[in-house]
């Protein structure tokens, strides 16, 4: 498995992830996010922003478990390598948004 942040002849590696992400608002407050191709992938936070921002350090916990017993991340959830210091801080986030359609046919 291509470590983060890896060295390849001087430069830094940098993986790029997309993870299908769940919100769920907690009843005390807050939001917890679940992973549905890592299911160890869990983490909290006080707003949707905080627990979006969370998702990179409970990503580095779940992938340095399968570094450790010797586990690969799913393919699907691999995008890109790049050696752009620029490109390695972007999170891609994909949502589901409830629509309600009030007196007009649904298009299915």
């Amino acid at each position: 498995m291509q470590n983060e942040g890896a060295n390849r002849g001087g430069a830094e590696t940098t993986m790029r992830y997309k993870l299908s992400i769940i919100a769920t608002p907690e009843p005390e407050g807050g939001f917890t996010i679940t992973c549905k191709e890592l299911p160890e992938l869990i983490t909290v936070g006080y707003s949707l922003d905080e627990a979006i921002e969370n998702v990179k350090d409970a990503f580095m916990a779940v992938f340095e478990i399968y570094q450790d017993t010797g586990r690969t991340l799913p393919e699907s959830i691999k995008i890109s390598e790049t050696t752009n210091p620029d490109e390695g801080s972007l999170i891609q986030l994909e949502t589901l948004i409830p629509i309600q359609f009030e007196g007009l046919a649904s298009v299915v």
